[in-house]
């Protein structure tokens, strides 16, 4: 589906979706019940997007051009990679990762195909290229038994969001550490037994989870190496904590454990992977019967501040637009529910956690102001190489962010949810 035209409201559209529909075109309205239910998050999720399929978007768009509701040139047509996704949505596999990550693996199997074709016209030609053929035989062979999993896992292993740097570590064990508070008292983890942190990075939760829960113990599994080695030079220092945590670095999608678990926990992870359904229905076969999953996550078109600021709101929309192009879902909370049911978890509950901090408590609306700066700023450098957004607007939002809580009438509203289900 590519989108026509954007509006601030769904009512707005209701002329031109007749004006289409009227014609045997077939409309879609993305985003609509999240501004029906939530008006005000219309402007942090870019407004309502009327989408057509690609089939019929010149149509469309023809039709709006000569109704004057889009100017000469004003619809964009669909590029390269969208008519690649469009393509192939049907095909298994492929229709699970990115237009960019599509375009490689056919390449990939051209270029295979190719090497093949090689290897074997000069294999009848003579035993002598035998040895010449060997490499491109070999090439082959690991690609192919590796496939679709070397593709797949290639794609969910992708740079983490925010990066790497230590400054990034010490802002994961800061967030964990200042959003306790809100994340912890509405889970039933269990009290004791065994856990599985899945996308532990470096340890942050796991050390609050050590704290609240000190007969538990805990396996963190995360695919990047770098983070397990921070955790692990923290578990160095716990002598007290080493006999009932453990690290590992691996791609969840291959992790085999000797033993189930209890049950797993995951907090600010599912939204950073293309996939999540494979891992939710990874999980699952980790648990005991009757081991229970926990789930927290973002729904980042909850975000509201006042007052507004025209700069912090392009930068959210920067900040949300580049986590989906590298394969992430900032809005990932609302779907949580139908992927634990598919992935055959049972008693499933979904409950969105309100935060709401104003004048009442200016020191907290303070504190969550620093700590947004501190989150948006981690992206920052790669949202102005993007352009979308300018160095004066970085600035602004720096300035005003941490001035907001002396504001009269100053609030910050976000909602995120937590789910949980058993096997």
């Amino acid at each position: 589906m590519f989108t026509l035209l954007t509006f601030t409201y769904p009512h707005e559209s209701a002329i031109v979706i007749g004006l289409l529909e009227g014609r045997g075109i077939k409309t879609f309205m993305k985003d609509e019940h999240t501004v029906q239910m939530q008006p005000f998050y219309s402007n942090a999720i870019g407004g309502v997007k009327l989408q057509v399929s690609a089939d019929d978007f010149t149509e469309a768009a023809e039709i709006l051009l000569e109704a004057g509701y889009i100017p000469e040139g004003g619809a964009q047509q669909p590029g390269f990679f969208e008519k690649l996704e469009a393509l192939t949505a049907g095909v298994p596999l492929l229709n699970r990762i990115s237009p960019e990550a599509r375009m490689l693996v056919i390449a990939a199997a051209i270029i295979i195909f190719i090497m093949l074709f090689i290897g074997i016209a000069e294999l009848q030609r003579s035993k002598a290229a035998l040895v010449l053929s060997l490499p491109i035989i070999f090439n082959f062979v690991y690609l192919v038994s590796s496939f679709p999993q070397h593709i797949l896992t290639s794609t969910f292993n992708m740079e983490y969001f925010h990066g790497y740097s230590e400054r990034e570590f010490q802002r994961l064990i800061d967030q964990a550490i200042f959003l306790a508070p809100q994340v912890y008292p509405q889970l039933h983890l269990p009290e004791s037994g065994d856990l599985l942190e899945i996308g532990c990075g470096v340890g942050a939760q796991t050390r609050i989870l050590a704290e609240k829960y000190p007969e538990l113990n805990i396996t963190g599994v995360d695919v990047s190496a770098k983070e397990i080695e921070s955790a692990n030079s923290w578990l160095d220092e716990r002598e007290d904590l080493k006999e009932r945590i453990e690290f590992i670095a691996s791609d969840f999608l291959e992790f085999e454990s000797h033993k189930s678990f209890d049950a797993a926990f995951i907090c600010w992870m599912l939204e950073h992977v293309p996939d999540p359904q494979s891992i939710l229905d990874k999980s699952i076969g980790l648990l005991k019967p009757g081991g229970s999953i926990h789930i927290t996550e973002v729904q980042n078109n909850t975000l509201y501040l006042f007052p507004k600021n025209t700069s912090f709101e392009k930068y959210w929309r920067a900040y949300c637009r580049h986590q989906q192009e590298v394969n992430g879902n900032p809005f990932i909370g609302a779907h949580l529910r139908k992927w634990l049911s598919d992935a055959g978890f049972s008693s499933v509950t979904i409950k969105p956690h309100h935060e709401l901090f104003d004048q009442t408590d200016s020191g907290k609306l303070n504190e969550i102001t620093n700590y947004w700066w501190d989150l948006l700023d981690s992206v920052g450098d790669v949202l102005q190489e993007k352009g979308y957004i300018s160095a004066d607007e970085r600035k602004e939002v720096k300035d005003y962010l941490p001035v907001l809580s002396s504001q009269e009438n100053a609030l910050f509203f976000y909602a995120f949810i937590q789910a949980e289900g058993r096997k």
